[in-house]
């Protein structure tokens, strides 16, 4: 199981793109969010057809904003005969998705294939919903092989919130990838102080932050500074 990050940015840490990756896992790669510079990067890159399926934490702009671009790009650019595998996690997520999908595209089934994460063995989604913003609907998502378990928070303002769960879950010692701020008034964002409390559990990178804003004191590793884990 390998995670590479396309961005680690927030909504407007610009040089740094917006938090994003790709989960190689079971002989699928599987891209996970797809903000408003995420095609753009995947182009850049020369891997905009690399991506099997996607998954979706939330519909804000800057983790699914170019989702549809990614999707007409499978069937117009890389040429598919079938739509881009799309991953929900529930009926209710599901109903989102398309409703989101459908301002800009139709048939949504010619772009999207949309398909139960249940079929995913091994992997598994959290509601995080309310969580980031009170309005909001909300993913983490967990994918597991042998007795490996990695962890996705998507933007998540409850600290304790993912770590708590992952514990009940008996998945202490995964490797969690989290979303953090350096700001402590930011309420949607999860503080690092408050996240790097739980380092002697679990192995966690900081993410959707821009790494110039790094505190002294901070001895979470971030995404953007850890060898390997971008492209």
């Amino acid at each position: 199981m390998k995670i590479r990050f396309l961005g680690s940015g927030g909504a407007f840490d610009f040089l740094y793109y917006n938090s994003s990756a790709i989960l190689e896992w079971k002989g699928e790669h599987i891209l996970i969010d797809c903000g408003n510079r995420i095609y753009s990067r995947l182009c850049e890159l020369g891997l905009a057809g690399l991506p099997d399926s996607v998954v979706i934490t939330h519909l804000h702009d800057d983790h699914a904003g170019s989702l549809v671009s990614l999707l007409a790009h499978h069937i117009y650019v890389e040429k598919s005969k079938s739509p881009l595998r799309v991953y929900y996690p529930d009926e209710a997520f599901l109903r989102l998705l398309r409703d989101f999908l459908s301002f800009s595209v139709r048939p949504i089934a010619k772009y999207a294939n949309f398909l139960p994460l249940d079929e995913l063995s091994g992997a598994q989604s959290i509601d995080t919903s309310g969580r980031h913003v009170s309005w909001m609907p909300g993913r983490a998502y967990l994918f597991q092989e042998g007795n490996e378990v990695l962890a996705y928070s998507g933007d998540l303002g409850d600290e304790n919130f993912l770590f708590e769960k992952l514990k009940e879950k008996g998945m202490a010692g995964a490797r969690v990838f989290h979303e953090i701020s350096f700001d402590p008034e930011a309420k949607s964002h999860s503080y690092y102080k408050d996240v790097q409390k739980h380092l002697a559990d679990f192995s966690i990178y900081g993410y959707h932050c821009d790494p110039r804003d790094k505190a002294p004191d901070c001895r979470i590793p971030l995404v953007a500074e850890t060898p390997g884990l971008c492209y």
